[in-house]
């Protein structure tokens, strides 16, 4: 086999970066249409940032204002929102590096040879039917918990009642009812129990329901919800202090430039870089690459503080800060189903692993 540098013009799909945990990989099979051929990118790095937000919406109840007198309990008056800034994700995700592009050549005869390729073109694998690797969802995301409770089922009196002092005293009388009538099942301290435990859990459940929602009519109700703030990082060189965005416990996560919030700052240094090379010389090392080409990718250490805190620090592989290595064309020469399979990382270009016909790691 085969491999040279590609100038081919090839039409490539852009990463969503925020749906890297559903890549689709496409097969290629190297036959006569193609010439036994099958063009690829290799990826270059950005760091993805994501701050995990989360929103906090409080509605006074319409009895908020007797919660002190009839539930003796100090609750906010007034509607409010608030931000709070959970955690942070750090990753390195792959994008397609137009300017290094190949072309694998099978040697006809080759038993079945095929690569896999995410839509952007990035090399997944070669005679492998591993997919990338899912990245993991943030727990909670876009869903809303404490949604608006419904009303209870207060009695005719409360409606009757000519005003909002004695309705507050009405519901309060109700809610202790609601109370007593738990424990009173719990303890067996009524005339007709449930018939079984099944029937129990539904009255239970109901009588949950009826407290909390006559509850919120003094303490309010409080939705949450979560969302993720995400900036990319192009990781040409080494950064210092930069202000990657802002973040307000009034209005959350903003745009760096936005001084409505405080500061978020990302400091990256290099931990692992290949030599320099002059342009020549690096023209040269490439041009005698023989082989399936891959990258070696450098590592970076990203921290980033708030209000005086470091809220992540870790490495990163940086594809830029790394060189390319090739694997030796003979491993596809065979004629025969010996071949090996090999599984590519899609954010780095570099090899996950490479196994042999009976699946262990060579």
């Amino acid at each position: 086999m085969n491999i040279r540098r590609s100038f081919w013009a090839v039409m490539m799909l852009g990463i969503a970066l925020n749906s890297l945990a559903q890549t689709n990989i496409i097969r290629y099979d190297a036959n006569k249409s193609n010439d036994f051929g099958i063009v690829y990118n290799l990826p270059k790095t950005q760091i993805i940032v994501e701050a995990i937000v989360d929103r906090e919406i409080y509605t006074p109840g319409i009895l908020s204002d007797y919660a002190l007198k009839y539930l003796n309990q100090r609750v906010k008056l007034e509607p409010s929102e608030s931000y709070r800034l959970s955690g942070l994700r750090v990753r390195s995700a792959g994008i397609p590096d137009k300017e290094h592009q190949y072309v694998i050549e099978f040697r006809p005869g080759t038993v079945a040879p095929y690569v896999t390729l995410t839509t952007a073109g990035i090399i997944n694998g070669i005679n492998s039917k591993a997919k990338p690797q899912e990245e993991a969802p943030i727990e909670g995301l876009g869903k809303r918990t404490g949604t608006r409770k419904q009303l209870p089922s207060l009695p005719q009196e409360y409606n009757m009642a000519g005003s909002v002092s004695k309705q507050a005293e009405i519901a309060a009388q109700y809610l202790f009812h609601v109370r007593e009538s738990s424990i009173n099942i719990v303890t067996g301290d009524v005339d007709q129990m449930p018939k079984d435990g099944q029937a129990m859990k539904i009255v239970m459940d109901r009588l949950k329901q009826e407290e909390l929602a006559t509850l919120a009519l003094f303490t309010g109700d409080t939705i949450r919800e979560r969302s993720v703030y995400r900036v990319t990082i192009d990781p040409a060189a080494p950064i210092q202090n930069r202000i990657i965005f802002r973040f307000s416990e009034q209005l959350g996560a903003l745009d760096a430039d936005n001084l409505a919030g405080a500061p978020v700052r990302l400091d990256l240094s290099i931990i692992d870089k290949a030599p320099e090379l002059s342009p020549k010389e690096q023209e040269k090392y490439l041009r005698n690459l023989k082989g399936i080409v891959y990258n070696m990718p450098g590592i970076g250490l990203v921290k980033i503080d708030y209000e005086g805190k470091t809220l992540f620090k870790g490495q990163v592989y940086v594809t830029q800060w790394g060189t390319k290595q090739c694997l030796a064309p003979k491993m596809f020469k065979d004629r025969n189903d010996s071949s090996p399979s090999i599984l590519f990382d899609i954010n780095t270009g570099g090899i996950v692993s490479i196994k042999g016909p009976d699946g262990n790691n060579l």
